[in-house]
């Protein structure tokens, strides 16, 4: 290990650590009720170990969506290279939402964030530029993925992403449980996919 490489994973380390206090202090306070001093003693860290990675709370908070996307990024990818060629459109559509189950302190730590975003106008466009850097990805996963299972879309990729993001998120953000929305997201994804590509 050169010298350089060790300060360099140490400083990620403190970032991933820093990430994660924030998602759970986040989820249980929100964003703006928790201080630094809160993310710091949850991460086990002093002022001056946050301060030398972020410059403010806003900057974690872009770190934190960075995170949440490369992880689900990353859980889809797997769903998807482990899903067998020959699934149909409702199991692919299943095993990818599969893959999307989030821990509902992610799922609340994003909320919070959107709601400071929704208060907050210049911080909004940061989170919207994260939405604009990440967003490409997921097309890419979504079109690879019906690649993959030889499945067209009637509906344009970003449109389905679209729709399959307000359908799935809608029920979190309204506060209601409905145990049935995978099915019922299949079952509406589903209708805007055509028969399998010969």
């Amino acid at each position: 290990m050169t010298a350089t490489t060790e300060p360099t994973r140490r400083r990620e380390e403190t970032r991933r650590r820093l990430v994660h206090a924030a998602i759970d202090e986040f989820s249980r306070r929100g964003v703006d009720a928790t201080s630094v001093e809160h993310l710091c003693q949850a991460a086990g860290f002093t002022r001056g170990a946050f301060y030398s990675n972020f410059a403010t709370k806003d900057d974690l908070c872009v770190e934190v969506m960075r995170f949440v996307s490369d992880e689900q990024v990353r859980q889809h990818s797997e769903a998807l290279a482990g899903a067998a060629a020959d699934l149909g459109s409702d199991e692919l559509i299943t095993a990818i939402l599969s893959a999307s189950e989030s821990d509902p302190k992610v799922l609340r730590t994003l909320m919070e964030i959107e709601l400071r975003a929704y208060r907050d106008p210049e911080f909004r466009e940061r989170i919207e530029a994260v939405r604009s850097e990440v967003w490409p990805r997921y097309v890419d996963l979504v079109t690879r993925a019906a690649e993959h299972a030889g499945l067209d879309f009637l509906a344009d990729v970003e449109e389905l992403l679209l729709i399959t993001e307000a359908i799935w998120h809608y029920p979190r953000t309204a506060g209601s449980d409905q145990p049935d929305l995978r099915n019922r997201l299949v079952t509406t994804v589903a209708r805007l996919v055509t028969k399998e590509k010969s």
